[in-house]
């Protein structure tokens, strides 16, 4: 009769450290980068904002805003998935069930591309009824439609990015997840002045950039698990089951729950539109592409005023 080998055993044999190396060294090694990476996902919207509120103005800000619902369900889903994955993967390679674990891993990154084209689906199709719903006023609307908009597009790239850089993390290359996101970010940050103030596109720029930067992430995903990946994948198990997914779904669920989730209302966009105007950013009213940028940043005008 073949004897099975314990898991420690399997781990060692599939040279994973993460069964016998030392608990500290390993929190070191993994810790380090995901907390590098959760502040540089924090960089996206702080970039859009700062660029946004100088080259479009208030009502720039006010759209971002207005997008931040559509951010934070595509967030949810993808910590859902990547999260509920990787634990999962790390259970079944614990227990030296090899096999299971990569067909789990296989399960959840082709489902974050399906729910993250599903959710951009819906938000085209129904663009303006949920920018109502999510307090967009009538004249916040136009740049809430060109942002959300093209941002929508970017979804299925930034809930691939976002939750395939947990199943990396779990495939003990915690660096390289780190790398994906700070290269995504770079990026953003790269192209948002360009975009805003060289190509005059106003807040489409803006949003163009953030999609631009979410697509070289999920491309170095993909890159990842077509060259550099430790777990063994093959085609049929990129196929979603449905056993691995309630799996998947029970631990993620966990996660989900511990994110925000904020709708403005209408009375809380305009006064965040009355706030700014009390603080003198006005913004100078230029049509560009179908939005509005000024000539000069708004610090500069206002030290000017100072003056």
């Amino acid at each position: 009769m073949k004897s099975q080998s314990s898991p420690s055993t399997a781990n060692t044999n599939a040279g994973n450290p993460l069964g016998i190396a030392p608990t500290g060294r390993l929190l070191a090694k993994f810790a380090i980068p995901a907390i590098i990476s959760m502040l540089v996902n924090a960089l996206y919207n702080i970039v859009d904002q700062i660029f946004i509120g100088q080259g479009v103005g208030m009502l720039g800000n006010a759209a971002t805003n207005i997008a931040f619902p559509v951010t934070t369900i595509s967030t949810a889903a993808a910590l859902l998935l990547g999260i509920g994955g990787a634990s999962n993967y790390n259970l079944e390679m614990g227990a030296g069930r090899e096999r299971k674990a990569s067909e789990i891993a296989g399960s959840a990154l082709s489902t974050l591309v399906i729910i993250g084209t599903a959710i951009a689906a819906a938000i085209l199709i129904f663009l303006k009824p949920l920018l109502i719903f999510f307090g967009a006023t009538d004249n916040v609307m136009p740049y809430a439609i060109d942002y959300v908009g093209i941002i929508a597009i970017g979804l299925p790239f930034f809930t691939l990015s976002v939750g395939g850089n947990h199943l990396i993390r779990a495939d003990r290359s915690p660096t390289y997840s780190m790398v994906c996101t700070l290269i995504g970010a770079i990026i953003n940050t790269i192209l948002d002045p360009l975009f805003i103030f060289g190509f005059k596109w106003g807040i489409k720029g803006g949003a163009w950039a953030t999609v631009i930067g979410q697509f070289i992430s999920a491309m170095l995903v993909v890159l990842y698990f077509a060259k550099f990946r430790h777990m063994h994948l093959e085609r049929n198990m990129f196929k979603p089951q449905l056993i691995h997914l309630k799996a998947i779904s029970s631990l993620g669920c966990n996660v989900v729950k511990t994110v925000p989730f904020i709708l403005p209302d209408e009375e809380q966009s305009e006064r965040f539109v009355a706030v700014m105007r009390k603080l003198r950013f006005t913004p100078k009213m230029y049509p560009r592409h179908g939005g509005t940028i000024t000539k000069k940043p708004l610090f500069l005008e206002q030290k000017g005023e100072a003056k």
